[in-house]
């Protein structure tokens, strides 16, 4: 894994229409893949000018659509900036109260260098948080024991908080709940269902986005992206670019603003035809979802099991770390801790690294593997610190062994990060491997 120098850090914070952050910001160079999991604060003898600004927020008010939420850091010999990726969570109001706060914000003039990352930020008003230092990426998420959940049938997640551990028990108990029943017509399964409902015909090739309309250049005549996601559990406006692709809504953590909203959303979701739900973003990133795996299989199984009869669910998305307790260890120790009643249907997992196919490719094969011969989803993935070029053979190699090579045929699905300006697109076109990725054969 890679590490890199930070010099400062810039953090902003603002309601979105939904009741979460959202992250935008531009970047100074464009078409640069850095780790996004090493962060190491060093000090040094750069000055940054930094201005303080205090912002009132009233709950009650018009929320912003966008606001800054970055973790910054740059060295002295580069600049660059990358966008993060924040999920939209709902398309319902969250509840707010009649209080107002004030949050006092920093904001600098220096140039910031972030990675590319999914990072969600609290929505709370008391300050704008920021990415916690390392050496390396190696975090481990703390270990917690597992509480008593219901496996035949579960409790509403609508009127549930995120699982909490209240025992050290790691036993998954059978018991039964109607009012889960009366608010899902999944019929939930006692051990892991492989419910695949994904149609052998539909493209490989996803996009991964946060602006809808950038799709766009993607998919014209020829385009292989045939589904697509934003890390959030509503669409965001990509049936109006294009209907025929498929959405697919992901849980992102157990955070109450995410669960307070998950069963509308999954339910209309379904209503809508999705065929397929994601869980969990790295669970196994302290600076993403970070859970452990067994609170992971119990948050799976209250949260995701009663939608396993409607469509096929996706296990946590793992990152491609070596550490211990983290990559495919962690998913190794998740699908023991599942005890064979997590339902199931495919694996999701990150992979950044050097343009390496090899690499890659035996990767997947590992995720594959540790899944129990589940399909596999890969929903992000990019070389790091590759030039275009570079980044297009890249693909090129990989897009040929997952399309055409019938040892990685149990690759279902991948989609390529991200959709974005100075990613997979530049304006109004395609880039040179965004091209690639979508056009290529």
């Amino acid at each position: 894994m890679f590490t890199k120098a930070c010099l400062a850090v810039l953090a902003t914070v603002a309601l979105t229409s939904n009741g979460v952050l959202a992250a935008n910001h531009g970047h100074a160079q464009r078409h640069h893949h850095e780790n996004k999991r090493d962060i190491v604060y060093e000090s040094t003898e750069t000055v940054t000018d930094t201005t303080w600004v205090t912002v009132t927020v009233d709950p009650n008010s018009e929320p912003a659509t966008t606001a800054p939420v970055v973790a910054a850091a740059s060295t002295t010999s580069s600049s660059i900036v990358v966008p993060s990726v924040v999920p939209s969570v709902s398309a319902s109001s969250i509840p707010t109260t009649s209080s107002t706060s004030s949050i006092v914000i920093p904001t600098t003039t220096a140039i910031p260098s972030v990675s590319p990352t999914t990072l969600l930020t609290s929505t709370s008003t008391s300050a704008a948080p920021v990415a916690s230092s390392a050496s390396s990426y190696s975090s481990v998420a703390p270990i917690v024991s597992v509480p008593v959940v219901s496996i035949a049938a579960f409790s509403s997640p609508a009127s549930s908080s995120a699982v909490t551990p209240t025992t050290s028990s790691t036993t998954l108990v059978a018991s039964t709940s109607s009012a889960a029943a009366a608010s899902s017509s999944a019929v939930v399964p006692n051990r892991a269902a492989d419910v695949s409902t994904s149609s052998s015909s539909t493209n490989k090739r996803g996009a991964a986005y946060n602006t809808a309309s950038l799709i766009s250049p993607l998919i014209g005549s020829g385009s292989h992206i045939g589904w697509a996601y934003n890390w959030g559990q509503v669409d965001d406006g990509l049936s109006s670019v294009d209907s025929s692709l498929e959405f697919v809504p992901m849980l992102w953590s157990t955070r109450e603003d995410f669960i307070s909203t998950w069963e509308s959303n999954a339910q209309t979701a379904i209503s809508n035809g999705a065929k397929n739900f994601l869980s969990f973003n790295e669970p196994d990133n302290a600076g993403q979802a970070n859970m452990d795996p067994a609170t992971a299989a119990s948050a799976f199984i209250q949260y995701m099991n009663p939608y396993a009869g409607s469509v096929s669910l996706g296990s946590p998305a793992i990152t491609n770390s070596g550490t211990d307790g983290e990559g495919v260890s962690w998913l190794k120790e998740w699908v023991s801790s599942c005890g064979g009643s997590c339902a199931y249907s495919f694996c999701a997992a990150h992979w950044y690294s050097p343009a390496d196919s090899s690499d890659f490719l035996n990767f997947v094969s590992d995720v594959y593997e540790a899944c129990g011969n589940k399909p596999v989803w890969i929903t992000e993935f990019a070389p790091t610190g590759a030039d275009d070029s570079t980044i297009s053979s890249f693909l090129e190699e990989v897009q040929d062994a997952l399309d055409n090579d019938s040892t990685y045929s149990f690759v279902e699905r991948y989609a390529y990060f991200y959709v974005a300006d100075g990613y997979l697109v530049d304006g109004s076109s395609a880039s040179s491997y965004g091209n690639t990725f979508a056009y290529g054969s």
